[in-house]
């Protein structure tokens, strides 16, 4: 804090000394006296500062008991505890997970609930419910459990816990209100949901699902488990975290792509303005916000499998109108050669990363409903694709969203003006992304980028189709970075390379130390597992949990980033790739898939 300015000091006025001789006391109390009282601290504001505002406080309605809707207030009886009162409670900080007794075996309600408290954040609260006949006898077996795990606890974490595994002194018929409505419906799968044991409520009161609460086995005979509960509040604390940065930290502009886009099977594209070239200099971050959404934010909406999905930056139309007149589609004879080419006309085509390009439309037959041509018509401007600037892998039948830092993608929207962006993916989703352009002051920003390697077959001869690549940094180059996204997928004989095998990826500067990227967690059953607090969709209906190579299903893909600047050289600069997989060359099944750039800064 800064000092108040107390104004200029009076000559003589000054401190007593320590010791002051009696004979010189008197004129020195005179003195003292005829001198301004100095100035006094202020004094201490009794009166506590507010709390800030949480992005999440007490959420008044519109309530709802469907799936993603807002939960409303409710009173529960508990075993051994005052009621839990769920408007007085809440705090924005914490997620709450119920789970139902409906039959006499409930695998949920019998498992290890020491490794549940194991694995929960401290931020959940759980409560088990039973709407048995003989609920009492349920209530009473689970709380002597529960407590049984809590009493194995230090002091600290007895106490935590004492608090946040709660127990229904009620069966459900009875407790009527919200609770019960969603646990009913949950339980009929009324509304289409896949969690007929159990509900969860995020950090921001909205209603989740549980997932899948098991490993996943050929017969489906693995047993629910109930610390499989304890990955919702990780994730929840992960969207939490997410949703706090994005609030606290406004981009300088925001470009909106797809805004509840129920994108079709194949691709979906935006075409839109970016910043003018001048605004792009200036920007150092850039990062792109990408949901993926289930129809009613219900899991038995989204598709099964987990695919690779991506985003290039694509070369934009710069007319909309095709050429006038009438125009010769290609005929064929009954075995299908050629008689007369198509007709084909120039248009333009502006890249974002540099430039304009001259493309072609191509005449198209038009038919009609027996395929008889009835006409022709001109096709769109045929503009091409180029690098790819983000990759995500779909989650098994969950929806997802990340935030991704894909700062070096900058070097290629240098261009600004009108751009084309097209995502590709196997299945069709409710798609919501936006592109976070930033200036936060960082040393340097990117401004060019060289394409260098894809990936391939990763079987012998991998790293044969890898050859070394030559190259001049650009004037203005004070810093570089070879960037790639790399995944591994597929399976071969011997370590079930590329998916679940730990291969690592060797890019080397002018013969400089290499800088490596290597994929451990593909050797580590829960890898994936380990991963949502980065924001892995927990309890997918898949195999989401085993650790790959450079993926996790219902997770981003952040570009490898590594800086070679220090190997860097004036005129020519050679930079290498290999991969290895226990130190021995590619000689597996499956594949990689792999973008990679040199990215230049200024």
């Amino acid at each position: 804090m800064l000092a108040r300015e107390a104004g200029p000091k009076l000559r003589g006025c000054a401190r007593l000394p320590a010791e002051v001789p009696v004979k010189r006391l008197l004129p020195l109390l005179a003195l003292l006296a005829a001198c301004p009282a100095p100035p006094e601290e202020p004094p201490a504001d009794p009166t506590p500062q507010p709390a800030p505002e949480p992005i999440n406080p007490w959420n008044e309605g519109p309530w709802g008991t469907l799936v993603g809707e807002t939960l409303g207030h409710f009173i529960l009886p508990l075993r051994g505890e005052e009621e839990f009162n769920f408007r007085r409670q809440w705090n924005g900080e914490e997620s709450y997970v119920f789970v139902q007794k409906r039959t006499s075996t409930s695998q949920l309600w019998e498992g290890d609930f020491g490794k549940l408290i194991e694995e929960s954040p401290d931020t959940v609260h759980y409560f088990f419910v039973s709407n048995r006949t003989d609920w009492a006898a349920d209530v009473d077996a689970i709380r002597a459990d529960l407590d049984a795990e809590i009493a194995q606890l230090d002091d600290d974490a007895a106490a935590h816990w004492t608090a946040h595994l709660h127990v229904v002194d009620s069966k459900l018929d009875d407790v009527g209100g919200v609770v019960e409505s969603v646990l009913d419906s949950f339980a009929s799968q009324s509304t289409g949901s896949w969690s007929p044991s159990g509900f969860a409520i995020d950090r921001f009161q909205r209603i989740r699902e549980l997932g899948l609460m098991r490993f996943v086995t050929s017969d489906g005979s693995a047993p629910r488990e109930p610390w499989f509960l304890a990955s919702l509040p990780k994730y929840y604390d992960y969207e939490f975290n997410r949703e706090t940065f994005l609030h606290e930290t406004p981009a300088d502009e925001t470009l909106v792509l797809w805004d509840d886009f129920p994108k079709p099977w194949g691709s979906a594209t935006a075409i839109v303005d970016l910043p003018s070239a001048e605004t792009m200099a200036t920007y150092d971050t850039l990062e792109i916000d990408l949901e993926m959404g289930c129809v009613d934010d219900v899991d038995a909406n989204c598709f099964e499998w987990d695919y690779k999905a991506h985003l290039a930056i694509c070369e934009a139309p710069l007319a909309d109108d095709p050429p006038p007149g009438e125009c010769q589609p290609r005929e064929t004879d009954v075995d299908g050669n050629e008689i007369t080419a198509a007709d084909t006309a120039a248009c333009p085509c502006t890249s974002p990363y540099g430039g304009d390009a001259e493309r072609l439309r191509t005449c198209q037959a038009v038919t009609d409903d027996d395929g008889e041509v009835v006409g022709s018509q001109w096709s769109e401007c045929a503009c091409e694709c180029g690098p790819e600037i983000a990759r995500w892998i779909t989650a098994y039948h969950r929806e997802g969203r990340w935030l991704t830092d894909i700062t070096p993608s900058l070097a290629m929207l240098q261009g600004g003006g009108p751009a084309r962006f097209r995502f590709n993916t196997q299945y069709g989703y409710q798609l919501f992304g936006s592109l976070r352009f930033s200036n936060r002051g960082k040393e340097s920003k990117p401004f060019a980028y060289l394409p260098l390697w894809g990936g391939g077959g990763y079987g012998a001869g991998y790293n044969d189709a890898h050859e070394p690549i030559e190259f001049e940094a650009p004037e203005g180059t004070t810093r570089v970075e070879v960037v790639a996204f790399i995944t591994g997928h597929g399976f071969g004989s011997g370590r079930n390379c590329a998916e679940f095998c730990p291969h690592y990826h060797h890019f080397g500067l002018n013969g400089g130390v290499e800088q490596v990227q290597a994929y451990d967690e593909a050797d580590d059953y829960l890898g994936c597992y380990k991963q949502i607090d980065d924001g892995t969709v927990p309890n997918q209906f898949g195999t989401w949990y085993l650790g790959r190579g450079g993926w996790c299903p219902g997770l981003d893909v952040p570009p490898y980033r590594a800086d070679l600047t220090d190997d860097l050289t004036a005129g020519t600069n050679t930079i290498t790739y290999r991969s290895t997989i226990d130190g021995n060359e590619p000689n597996n099944g499956g594949s990689i898939w792999m973008s990679s750039y040199l990215v230049f800064y200024k």
